[in-house]
């Protein structure tokens, strides 16, 4: 009886070590094949996100804009400027300016909207990145004056504006936005 008090033996030991060694490796390699596939997840999730921003701000610009790239007219001085909307908002003082530009910060090119006040243009009151991860040279605005689609040109008043967004994975989004002011 004493001798079953003392402890363990030898043997026993290693196959507990032996044992607990196998849990431990297979529950590591299920905890890094989940944070893998959740970057990936989130990576996916910020790639579809810039679709459904761009349906919220696309729409109304296009809809209420008067004109579409107004001469000499810009929000902002930062990115490449894809189109600049303008329109008159009864409920503020001076008419609204929005320009879409694609953005480079280091490797990454987001789709950011730049709002503007019309009589302060070089401080945007407001800066959204609409789609983060996109490819600047597959990122287009076309715009419909009657003819089909074409690039835009200044003072334009087209009857729908398309913005197609490339996505650095090789998708393609695009949104279809109509005007409504004459």
């Amino acid at each position: 009886m004493r001798q079953r008090e003392r402890g363990f033996t030898l043997v026993e030991l290693t196959i507990a070590v032996t044992i607990l060694g196998i849990v431990v490796v297979t529950l590591a390699n299920v905890f890094t094949v989940m944070a893998r596939t959740a970057d990936q997840t989130e990576q996916r999730l910020t790639q579809s996100r810039g679709a459904k921003f761009a349906g919220i701000y696309w729409n109304p610009d296009v809809a209420s804009s008067e004109l579409v790239n107004p001469a000499g007219v810009r929000c902002g001085a930062a990115g490449t400027p894809l189109v600049t909307f303008r329109w008159v908002d009864d409920r503020l003082p001076q008419p609204q300016v929005s320009t879409w530009a694609t953005s480079t910060s280091g490797s990454s090119t987001s789709l950011v909207r730049y709002l503007c006040n019309a009589n302060a243009l070089t401080v945007p009151s407001r800066t959204t990145t609409v789609a983060p991860g996109v490819n600047p040279v597959g990122t287009t605005v076309s715009c419909d004056t009657g003819a089909g689609l074409a690039p835009c040109g200044d003072n334009s008043k087209p009857s729908r504006v398309l913005l197609s967004i490339a996505t650095a994975d090789g998708r393609t989004l695009s949104v279809d936005g109509t005007r409504e002011v004459g």
